[in-house]
């Protein structure tokens, strides 16, 4: 397949998926046991380009607004009439009605853009939703969420996706003596909430602010655009160098500019540091299964026992292994998703897939009667019980 990247909604993933993994070798470790002392990538790579004229956007300036902006919204925040709604739901208040005309748009874009344009995607609501709250002191949260994939392909890449989402606190609560508190009171700023949204880990301010210029670095990437791309994936080194994602972008960037050495380099050294993702692995064996068809088997043996809670990762690997013709693969990539959220339909239903070709009509009717049980709706319902009994018509 291709390379691998998020859109609309969403933040930018990059990811090779290759057309043929090679069979692991079970006696071979791939990442040292011992701890190692963290390096900057940056550090081990040559720059691919001289500074760019035009800087790269400050990150401070991301969540900035213009002093109309600042006023208009605390001109509303302050009136007398809103002073017994909760800081943090007048927030979220703002937000609804200066959102009811924002329009849903794949372009990432600064918490000013944002307030302007009235359009763009959850990054760059969550960069105008931190903006307006930094300015009445509210404490935010930005949280990922594992969603359902979405895939468009431009060239040999594939759009894929990563949401993040921003959660409001209650400043005025205060838990009373001996009160053992599981959840503060909060509000969750989302585009569009989906049942099947699986809420993911926390991540730092810095960590959220690097997913902009990833996401600019991977557009940059898209048109082609490589001393762009690079210099936004610097920059997302910068605030999170131990983030998979953007050590990724930097290296396809390498690879793509036929600096295949350095690419290795960054890859190799993400797995020796256990900053290591299905993403990440996949470029890794992608760059080299034909020059080191050894090492490539022995991390994709690797990458199949990674722990990734999110299930959508493991659904996009099978799959890719389903087109290929790698059933028994693909089988346990779904059962593994599986683990993670057992209650997917649509992948109970890919697994049944899986199952009918190799012939275990058996094992294919209970996936399905698992995505009958499942099944979102009526008619997603009536779906599945229509391919039970076509099955059931081949007296397995």
């Amino acid at each position: 397949m291709g390379v691998v990247v998020s859109h609309r909604c969403y933040v930018f993933t990059l990811t090779i998926f290759i057309g043929s993994l090679l069979v692991g070798c079970k006696s071979t470790t791939v990442v040292e046991s011992k701890p190692v002392a963290f390096v900057s990538p940056l550090s081990i790579v040559k720059p691919l380009y001289p500074q760019p004229t035009n800087k790269v956007i400050a990150a401070k300036q991301l969540t900035q607004l213009t002093e109309s902006q600042e006023r208009d919204f605390l001109t509303w925040f302050h009136h007398p009439a809103r002073q017994d709604i909760k800081p943090h739901l007048r927030v979220y208040d703002y937000l609804s009605s200066l959102t009811g005309n924002f329009e849903y748009r794949g372009d990432t874009y600064t918490a000013e853009e944002a307030y302007v344009a009235l359009q763009g995607n959850c990054l760059s609501l969550a960069l105008l939703t931190s903006a307006l709250a930094e300015l009445v002191d509210i404490e935010t949260e930005f949280q990922v969420v594992n969603t359902q994939p979405v895939y468009r392909k431009i060239d040999n890449v594939i759009i894929s996706s990563s949401h993040v989402v921003t959660i409001l606190y209650d400043p005025t609560f205060v838990a009373k003596p001996n009160q053992i508190v599981i959840q503060r009171p909060r509000v969750i700023v989302d585009y569009f909430p989906v049942r099947s949204n699986i809420r993911g880990k926390s991540l730092s301010k810095k960590a959220f602010l690097a997913m902009y210029y990833r996401n600019l670095a991977s557009d940059f990437l898209l048109k082609h655009q490589y001393p762009d791309a690079y210099w936004h994936a610097r920059a997302a080194i910068d605030l999170a160098p131990e983030s998979t994602g953007n050590i990724n972008t930097l290296a396809l960037i390498y690879a793509r500019e036929g600096q295949k050495t350095q690419a290795v380099a960054l890859y190799q050294l993400a797995v020796v540091q256990k900053l290591t993702s299905i993403n990440l692995l996949n470029n890794y064996i992608e760059l080299i299964r034909h020059s080191n068809p050894d090492k490539a088997s022995m991390l994709n043996e690797y990458l199949e026992q990674l722990d990734d809670p999110n299930p959508y990762n493991w659904v996009l690997l099978g799959d890719s292994a389903m087109a290929e013709g790698r059933l028994r693969k693909a089988q346990r990539l779904y059962e593994k998703a599986l683990s993670k959220a057992h209650y997917l339909s649509d992948v109970h239903a890919k697994l049944a897939g899986v199952q009918f070709e190799i012939g275990h009509y058996e094992e294919a009717g209970i996936a399905l009667r698992n995505a009958k049980r499942y099944a979102w709706d009526d008619e997603e319902e009536r779906l599945y019980q229509a391919k039970l009994f076509a099955l059931k018509s081949l007296n397995y």
